[in-house]
C-alpha cells in the first residue's frame, strides 16, 4: 500500500498542510498535526481522501483547541 501513487500523492497532500506521517505496518499510517497546522483542514483533506475510497481514518487524539 505505501508504494501505491495515490496513497504517496494522499499523503503528500497531507505533508504540505504541515502534517507528518508514519508508517506503521503495511497498512496503517499515524498523521501528526502540529500545533501551527489548522486542524480543520487536515480533517477536510482526510475526508475528502476517505470519499474517494482511497482510506479510511479514525481519530485517536484531538490536542488542538476548539474554535
Amino acid at each position: 500500500m505505501r508504494d501505491d501513487p495515490r496513497v504517496v500523492e494522499g499523503r503528500r497532500k497531507l505533508f504540505d498542510l504541515g502534517c507528518s506521517t508514519e508508517q506503521a505496518g503495511a497498512r496503517w499510517f499515524a498523521l501528526d498535526v502540529p500545533p501551527g497546522v489548522d486542524a480543520y483542514t487536515a480533517r477536510e483533506t482526510m475526508e475528502q481522501i476517505e470519499k474517494s475510497g482511497l482510506w479510511g481514518f479514525e481519530e485517536d487524539h484531538c490536542g488542538h483547541r476548539a474554535n
